[in-house]
């Protein structure tokens, strides 16, 4: 289906060849824009007309396939533009336009949109603070917002007790980092969070940027280790777990997965003084009962 650039009191001077010479796009590859929607033109004597808007328009989309983005995702980015703002036509020629992390972002205003599903981002300037899968769709949030970094923290951990989508706490955790990049509890809950999504590298990333926000505090430790751990990378992990209890030596639980990591790669020696330590610290749990019964096997062997 072909899209005629509605009138707009100027002339259209650029022919097909005019376009593939200021925009190094095979002639080709314009028609099949023009086909499918993706680049209005205007017919005059049968030959398709552009305008200085479209110029514009179709370096944007050449810049676009260039970072890796399918027509398909562009067009669709267009079309889900043209649906919510019908007063902006030519999104690619008027509107701020970028790829991130395979994603068409579409900045209106004061928002951001994700072009192929046509939601709603947060303003997130944090393409260069976050992974791009931190950037995550949520819903626009009216008004009533946190006006600081702590309050945005809070309204997070109350999305994750809630049961709301992770996008909507990773939206909030985003959002305080824009207020205070070094917010160790955003960065500790964003990374929880791609943790439990499965995204062990974006949850590495955010663990890494706690420690060096708050190095002396045990927790992004040993967030950190567990990340490690999961990913395999044993000796790493087992650092992280001997720097979180460096700053905090009764720290049960980093005794418990310290021990639990060296047992499972028979390292039973290593194991042993921090499932002693679980026992002194954590009499009658479930966790010393298990300490006990694998000190008792290293005794029988």
């Amino acid at each position: 289906m072909s899209v005629s650039s509605p009138p707009l009191g100027e002339a259209t001077p650029y022919g097909v060849r005019d376009l593939v010479r200021l925009t190094g796009a095979p002639e080709a590859q314009l028609r099949r824009w023009h086909r499918s929607g993706l680049l209005p033109a205007t017919r005059v004597d049968s030959a398709l007309r552009y305008r200085f808007a479209d110029v514009i328009a179709a370096r944007t989309a050449r810049a676009l396939l260039a970072q890796g983005l399918t027509t398909r995702r562009v067009r669709e980015a267009v079309e889900a533009v043209r649906a919510w703002r019908p007063d902006v036509p030519h999104p690619l020629a008027s509107l701020r336009v970028f790829a991130e992390g395979g994603h068409l972002l579409v900045r209106i205003d004061d928002q951001v949109m994700v072009g192929h599903s046509g939601q709603l981002l947060l303003d997130l300037p944090l393409a260069e603070e976050l992974p791009p899968a931190v950037l995550a769709p949520v819903q626009a949030l009216g008004t009533d917002v946190p006006r600081d970094a702590d309050g945005w923290v809070d309204w997070a951990r109350a999305a994750e007790l809630s049961g709301e989508p992770s996008a909507v706490a990773l939206g909030r955790y985003a959002q305080a980092l824009q207020l205070d990049p070094a917010h160790p509890g955003a960065l500790i809950g964003a990374g929880n969070v791609a943790f439990v999504d499965g995204r062990l590298e974006d949850a590495q990333g955010l663990y890494e940027r706690a420690t060096r926000a708050a190095a002396q505090h045990p927790h992004p430790w040993y967030n950190l280790a567990n990340v490690l751990d999961e990913r395999g990378q044993v000796d790493a992990a087992a650092s992280a777990y001997a720097a979180a209890l460096g700053r905090d030596p009764d720290f049960v639980d980093a005794h418990f997965n310290l021990a639990l990591l060296w047992e499972k790669h028979g390292q039973r020696g290593r194991a042993a003084p921090h499932w002693t330590r679980v026992v002194e610290l954590d009499p009658g749990s479930d966790a010393e009962a298990l300490a006990r019964r694998f000190l008792a096997d290293d005794t029988d062997r």
